[in-house]
């Protein structure tokens, strides 16, 4: 837990010291140190990174760095050069780095001319290439100036392809307050699980306050059936406190990310019905909230109209707000004849998520037919959820849930078998035979009425009711969550 160097930068306790003094001849404060260092040439050299508690590394070699001049009023040129391999993620990049700069702290000016920067490399599985082109940028203390900077990265990998290109035409304003009239962008994503190309176009402005240490983003996007505008920006620069504001009228996520397909059904001794593909083995995601610890957002989200993972919806507002390791998303839509109103949580502390959603005259058949793919119900009426759960990975945080439950419903139907069908058949037969599932018989019904305790990911349900025009059916039993296995009467 301890770097080899540790005693080295570790600050001692010392007494407090008394007032600076002023150099009355500089103007200054007496001993304050000043710097001129002709240059620094390194070449050949290599430093590397290991951190036993978590197994990452990280090291850079063939590396050569040369300077011109560095002092509070210098000039010359910076030429970088070095590889750097890593793992967790694996890494294996070069990065180059060329410019001429000017410096003069007093008069807080800073220039910055035929600058060319570049990665080649991998990052895990995917190829990245990247390139930074600045022919000339100057700031001083009342005025900044430059041409226009430009600059690209690829990825290419087997999950997916991204493709970004900026565009800065240059900047104004003074060393206190930076602008940036006009910059453009386009981003492009595709991948063999995406059927179409995600092409989005960018346009806007950026304002930074150096003094107040403020900056503000203006976005502009118009791509297919979408209009988006976005306000961006940092409330303070350390640490980082984001704000931001989107509104978009419209966006289909499914036409770029569709939903994923249905899971091959299973026979009651657990295996793929025939001429059904072999279904992988599940495998257990890992979550990781340990980011929230220094997440510092404020921000709101509209949106018009959104389908996403199969779900329609309307009139979606979504609030951020972050600090002290904790991310509270409350929100409301409408969707499905009804709306839903609702919080989700997360807490870096014991890695734990919250749900709280109320959905309020909902049509039950659609959204479980576009969402889950299951056509077994059909009714209108509210549903409720309050659950919490903790823990290192998906299945453990399904194995720790605990919360409450609600279903109300009303003049709908349960699908795959028709209960006052069977009592009639067993009436005429004058014996009773055993019932199974067929999706073209349906018990209607005028309420069914549900309530679940869930303790440690198992719903627990004693209080079934469902009132038909000819039958009233009772049930109680267990769905374990966390085994995705389900035991009910």
């Amino acid at each position: 837990g301890r770097l080899n160097f540790q005693d080295l930068i570790e600050p001692k306790e010392k007494p407090a010291a008394p007032e600076p003094k002023k150099d009355d001849k500089k103007g200054g404060e007496a001993g304050a140190a000043k710097f001129d260092i002709a240059g620094i040439e390194i070449d050949k050299s290599a430093v590397s990174y290991r951190d036993l508690a978590t197994g990452q590394e990280f090291a850079l070699s063939d590396l050569r760095l040369q300077t011109g001049r560095i002092g509070e009023k210098a000039d010359g040129r910076l030429e970088l050069a070095v590889s750097a391999k890593g793992n967790k993620p694996a890494l294996d990049a070069r990065i180059e780095l060329a410019g001429d700069y000017k410096v003069d702290l007093a008069a807080k000016a800073y220039a910055l001319s035929k600058v060319d920067g570049s990665v080649k490399g991998k990052v895990d599985q995917d190829t990245i290439e990247a390139k930074l082109t600045a022919p000339k940028v100057d700031i001083a203390a009342d005025k900044a100036s430059g041409e226009a900077v430009s600059a690209d990265f690829r990825l290419k990998g087997p999950r997916r392809n991204a493709e970004l290109a900026l565009k800065i035409d240059g900047v104004q304003g003074s060393a206190k307050a930076l602008v940036i009239p006009k910059f453009t962008a386009s981003i492009a994503l595709s991948g063999p699980d995406m059927p179409r190309e995600m092409k989005v176009p960018l346009s806007g402005s950026i304002r930074a306050d150096l003094e107040k240490q403020t900056l503000q983003t203006d976005l502009t996007s118009k791509f297919d059936e979408s209009n988006i505008q976005a306000k961006l920006g940092l409330a303070k620069f350390s640490p980082p406190a984001y704000v931001f504001d989107v509104n978009v009228d419209k966006l289909n996520l499914d036409q770029y990310f569709p939903p994923k397909p249905k899971a091959a059904p299973t026979t009651p001794e657990g295996k793929a019905e025939k001429g059904a593909a072999p279904a992988k083995a599940a495998e257990d995601t890992p979550v990781d909230l340990s980011p929230l610890k220094d997440l510092n957002a404020n921000g709101k989200l509209q949106v018009g109209a959104l389908q996403a993972q199969g779900l329609k919806l309307a009139n979606v507002k979504a609030e951020v707000k972050a600090a002290n390791g904790r991310l509270d998303l409350p929100h409301s839509a409408n969707l499905y004849e009804g709306s839903i109103t609702g919080a989700l949580g997360a807490q870096a502390n014991g890695n734990r998520i919250t749900v709280r959603e109320n959905l309020t005259g909902i049509s039950i058949g659609p959204l479980l037919r576009d969402f889950a793919q299951q056509d077994r119900l059909e009714g209108k009426g509210n549903v409720s959820m309050d659950v919490a759960g903790a823990g290192a990975t998906v299945n453990t945080i399904k194995k720790s849930l605990d919360g409450t439950a609600k279903v109300n419903l009303k003049d709908g139907a349960v699908k795959g078998i028709d209960v006052a069908g069977l009592l009639r058949k067993v009436k005429s037969l004058g014996k009773s035979d055993e019932g199974s599932a067929d999706n073209k018989e349906k018990t209607d019904f005028s309420e069914l009425n549900a309530t679940f305790v869930i303790k440690n990911g198992v719903a627990q349900n004693n209080d079934l009711d469902l009132k038909a025009p000819l039958v009233r059916v009772n049930g109680a039993g267990a769905i374990d969550i966390g085994n995705s296995s389900m035991d009910y009467t």
